[in-house]
């Protein structure tokens, strides 16, 4: 297609690769590790080099990024340099941009492209765990929403320090929150998500709580994430949330994340009848609480027969006799 035709719908293109994409990516990475520093070099040779140190970066701006290189692709090489790169040559307005097609046009001219960018790039980031990247981003892209999917990746990893950050940096803190409701392949999720008013464009970036992310952190036995997102993230947890959260930490045996997420006024022993962890089910046995449970009884017989356990039942008693011999 023509590059007018391209001008005149280029949303649809935002989307769209070329077959060599991936390796346009490659030689752009080279490019960065390659011929810019080769250009410093030969400066460098030159008599007069101190007068010539701007034209290291107009020669660079000149050879540009891959036409192709995405923001967000750009993010996956770790490189400040490169991101600072492809923002400087983008274009700032419609009236700027180049004859040449290139998403350097739409990058920071167009709005939508701008804050698909920038949750795209978010989310690689997060993905990552590379944090610096996630720090550029915020600096300088502003009025965009961040996805739950960024939280839920740092949650997924267990970094802290990146929850942390996209807490501090969340300009929707000064709105009130609503719990919208998402409904997902096979069952639904919540996000708290900023009331935001209906032209907001910044300063800073909102980001979308909630959602799986204690479900990812406590998968991946990240316990520390699990309890600083309850504790500081705006989120609120439905009664059902709490007993799925209690019942996922007593499974993993912490029981003092369990006391975290806890409702005031209940005990675990409230909670434990199932859980197949041996520490849990000990707890239960000792507590008699199934004495008149013959169901939750049964089923704890069952649970201990994977440990090697023996176990002494009666219609009044269940009583676990320690390891089975050999």
């Amino acid at each position: 297609m023509l590059r007018s035709e391209k001008e005149k719908d280029p949303e649809r293109y935002f989307g769209r690769k070329p077959k060599y994409c991936l390796s346009l990516v490659a030689v752009t990475h080279y490019r960065i590790t390659g011929t810019v520093a080769t250009v410093s070099c030969v400066l460098r040779r030159q008599a007069s080099a101190d007068s010539l140190q701007d034209v290291g970066q107009l020669i660079s701006d000149f050879l540009g990024p891959d036409p192709n290189l995405s923001l967000s692709e750009a993010c996956a090489f770790r490189s400040l340099p490169l991101l600072n790169w492809i923002w400087r040559v983008s274009c700032e307005s419609t009236a700027s941009r180049t004859s040449q097609w290139t998403l350097n046009n739409y990058l920071r001219s167009d709005p939508k492209y701008y804050q698909w960018q920038f949750q795209k790039a978010a989310i690689v980031a997060a993905s990552n765990g590379h944090l610096d990247v996630l720090k550029w981003l915020f600096e300088h892209f502003s009025g965009c929403w961040t996805p739950v999917m960024v939280p839920e990746a740092a949650a997924k990893n267990g970094d802290v320090a990146m929850l942390q950050f996209l807490l501090q940096h969340d300009a929707g803190r000064a709105f009130k929150y609503k719990r919208v409701e998402i409904p997902l392949e096979s069952a639904t999720s919540f996000e708290t998500r900023p009331q935001l008013q209906k032209n907001w464009k910044g300063p800073g970036n909102v980001v979308y709580w909630g959602g799986r992310c204690i479900a990812f952190a406590m998968r991946g036995n990240n316990f520390e994430a699990a309890k600083w997102i309850y504790q500081y993230s705006p989120h609120s947890y439905s009664g059902e949330d709490i007993m799925l959260m209690i019942q996922w930490a007593l499974t993993a045996g912490n029981f003092e994340l369990a006391e975290v997420f806890l409702p005031r006024g209940r005990k675990l022993l409230g909670f434990a009848v199932g859980c197949p962890h041996l520490d849990v089910l000990k707890m239960v046995i000792e507590a008699g609480i199934l004495r008149f449970d013959e169901a939750g009884a049964a089923e704890t017989v069952e649970l201990l027969v994977p440990h090697g356990r023996l176990v002494f039942s009666s219609s009044t008693h269940l009583l676990d006799l320690g390891e089975m011999g050999t």
